[in-house]
């Protein structure tokens, strides 16, 4: 090994081509370094839970669409629904169900959707589940019939607490 103590207290008077580097540059070399930017929330993108559409008989679609026919006619008095529906995830395939309490302002006839108060807009074909709420936390339930001459009779039960 070389004896360096003839150049070791020497003044450095620094380059005469190079500009001195800051020291926020100089930190900057020592940073560390992360290879694999975003890896990790490709790997909680891809981990996140969706599901898939249900499949709605046709028994069910047309109660919804016989719920959205009272919501239609009742339009005035904005009626209350529970709405459970399907949000379509808007990153890879499937989505996620919600169920909400909306007050309906409108029905979009042209794109089939319930436009609530809030703004939120829920296409029909999206909705699994719908019934009117009454407000005091009781939900009214129907059913219906066809009365022979091709007319749907609702037949209303007591609301249910």
């Amino acid at each position: 090994m070389q004896d360096y103590t003839d150049i070791m207290y020497m003044e450095y008077s620094g380059s005469r081509t190079h500009n001195r580097m800051s020291l926020r540059d100089r930190a900057a070399q020592f940073a560390p370094f992360a290879a694999l930017t975003g890896y990790e929330g490709m790997i909680d993108e891809t981990a996140r839970y969706t599901e898939a559409p249900a499949e709605i008989s046709e028994d069910k679609r047309s109660t919804i669409n016989d719920t959205v026919k009272i919501i239609s006619d009742n339009i005035r008095r904005r009626p209350r629904v529970i709405v459970e529906y399907f949000i379509p995830d808007g990153k890879k395939k499937g989505g996620r169900y919600i169920t909400a309490s909306k007050t309906i302002e409108k029905i979009d006839k042209i794109n089939g959707a319930l436009i609530a108060c809030d703004g939120t807009e829920i296409s029909v074909k999206d909705i699994f589940e719908l019934t009117l709420d009454e407000g005091d936390g009781s939900v009214m339930l129907f059913s219906g019939r066809f009365d022979g001459n091709t007319d749907f009779v609702l037949d209303f039960e007591e609301p249910v607490q």
